[in-house]
């Protein structure tokens, strides 16, 4: 993508009117070239300081959907040091707490039930994403895992695991 040349090109130079113009550019035109050149933007703009209104740009778009980094085609090639700021992203879906009696972490009550989280946090009950298949009660995790009291479905879930140190 010969824009990206000419902004490092503008960088070295110290053409900040023709930077500004190109970052500029390239923010109103996202949808454009955000699919195709992710992590090519991403890897010069987060390389410059002066790309910062760049940087700022695709790291947003990143975290609001961090698909566009996971399923490029350059993902595996990526060197890792820039991953650490898409760490930092906001997860305001993601819940983390930690548990106050680790043997209710995660647990299966028997063959109908899911994982489930503390003794009443959060359970799943059969096909979980059925109505009413799921209940939550704050009890043994220190913060609620979710806003949903009475019974609800879940549409896919996720879980890591876990290692006692």
């Amino acid at each position: 993508m010969e824009v990206l040349e000419i902004l490092v090109i503008a960088d070295k130079l110290l053409l900040m009117d023709l930077l500004n113009f190109i970052q500029n550019y390239l923010i109103e035109t996202e949808s454009e070239w955000l699919h195709s050149y992710i992590m090519k933007i991403y890897q010069i703009a987060i390389s410059y300081d002066s790309c910062s209104k760049l940087k700022d740009s695709v790291l947003n778009a990143i975290c609001n959907d961090p698909k566009l980094i996971f399923q490029s085609s350059d993902f595996l090639t990526i060197n890792e040091s820039l991953l650490l700021p898409i760490l930092e992203c906001p997860l305001e879906n993601a819940k983390i707490s930690r548990v106050s009696k680790s043997d209710y972490a995660i647990n299966i009550k028997d063959e109908s039930y899911g994982p489930c989280f503390g003794d009443k946090d959060l359970w799943m009950r059969g096909n979980f994403n059925q109505p009413k298949s799921c209940s939550a009660q704050k009890d043994d995790y220190k913060t609620l895992i979710t806003k949903y009291h009475n019974e609800f479905a879940i549409s896919e879930y996720e879980v890591f695991e876990i290692f006692k140190t």
